[in-house]
């Protein structure tokens, strides 16, 4: 990187490598006996590979995709199972209940239960529902994921790792 500021030289493969790959947890900063500000240099480090490097087409791709599929909060969903394919499932087990009962269950009866399964799946699924409940620590600004996620394992690193006598919490 040096050679990179300070002769204005393109980025190495090995540079860049390295560059692509850090996840700018912060531990090199605090690791540095000379007090580097590495997590400055990175950033520069980053701009100038992206102005002066031509990337080959495939990683151009899947940097191109990523940009557009991850800054989406309506990518990361909450349910596991789609409004329509829940409403099925539960509208099938409506159904044998009341048949298995000698009854009839028109399709009209099926669509009104149907309904508010999947008005509620699709109200009830998105990020924004559940930040609202305080059932997570809020949504990331997509600017500010790289540095979030650094402090998150910066942390995580820093803390003794304790038995807990919990499940997973999902909806």
């Amino acid at each position: 990187m040096k050679d990179m500021f300070e002769g204005s030289k393109d980025a190495s493969d090995e540079v860049t490598h390295h560059v692509d790959r850090c996840l700018s947890c912060l531990s090199c900063v605090t690791t540095c006996p000379s007090g580097v500000d590495y997590m400055h240099l990175v950033d520069l480090a980053r701009a100038h590979i992206q102005e002066t490097r031509t990337r080959p087409l495939k990683e151009r791709l899947i940097r191109g995709l990523l940009v557009a599929v991850l800054p989406d909060p309506r990518r990361f969903r909450l349910a596991l199972m789609g409004a329509e394919q829940a409403a099925g499932v539960l509208a099938t087990v409506r159904r044998a209940n009341i048949e298995g009962r000698g009854g009839t269950w028109s399709d009209e009866a099926e669509a009104e239960f149907k309904q508010p399964i999947i008005d509620q799946f699709e109200s009830q699924s998105s990020p924004y529902f559940a930040s609202a409940r305080l059932w997570d620590d809020g949504i990331i600004d997509p600017a500010e994921t790289r540095n979030v996620l650094g402090l998150a394992v910066s942390a995580a690193l820093n803390a003794p790792i304790e038995p807990t006598r919990f499940g997973v919490f999902r909806m």
